[in-house]
């Protein structure tokens, strides 16, 4: 399999094969250690949705709080230019124009982005799929289990779960 990432302006194209992914993730992280926690997270992504037959049916989510959705977005498309490998949307809004979208960009898109606060309101709508990679950004806000946040982000079922943080 190829995967091509634009990185610094320039398109590195990665061979690998599922043998070899999870060495690959950490390769990538130890030469580019200036990237980051969001494109280190998104290369994850996007071998998992590449290394299948299945990879169009694949589907990520990503939680992060609502002022750093459009950045995630954005980083999707900086990064994996065209829509090729992952094609972002972000389901945000008011509930009734979000929820009338869902089915729509569930086709359309493999990379779901949201914020916190739609998860804790659209848990049930969430939970109902199997989700590839379940990215939960700024991890620190989870930390009292207690909390509608933490319960929610329990209830999705992905096979993959990161939690990221900065603190």
């Amino acid at each position: 399999m190829v995967l091509c990432v634009m990185i610094w302006g320039k398109t590195v194209t990665l061979l690998f094969s599922s043998y070899v992914s999870s060495f690959l993730i950490m390769l990538i992280r130890s030469l580019t250690n200036r990237l980051g926690k969001t494109l280190q997270s998104l290369v994850a992504v996007a071998i998992s949705h590449s290394d299948s037959h299945a990879s169009s049916k694949k589907k990520s989510l990503i939680v992060c709080p609502a002022s750093v959705v459009g950045h995630w977005v954005n980083e999707i498309k900086r990064f994996f230019p065209k829509g090729l490998v992952l094609e972002p949307f972000a389901y945000t809004s008011a509930t009734k124009t979000r929820r009338a979208s869902w089915s729509e960009s569930l086709t359309r898109c493999n990379v779901i982005i949201t914020s916190y606060s739609v998860l804790r309101t659209d848990v049930d709508l969430l939970e109902n799929i199997l989700w590839d990679y379940c990215i939960l950004d700024e991890g620190h806000l989870l930390k009292n289990p207690k909390t509608a946040t933490a319960k929610a982000s329990r209830r999705v079922k992905a096979r993959h779960k990161l939690i990221l943080t900065g603190k």
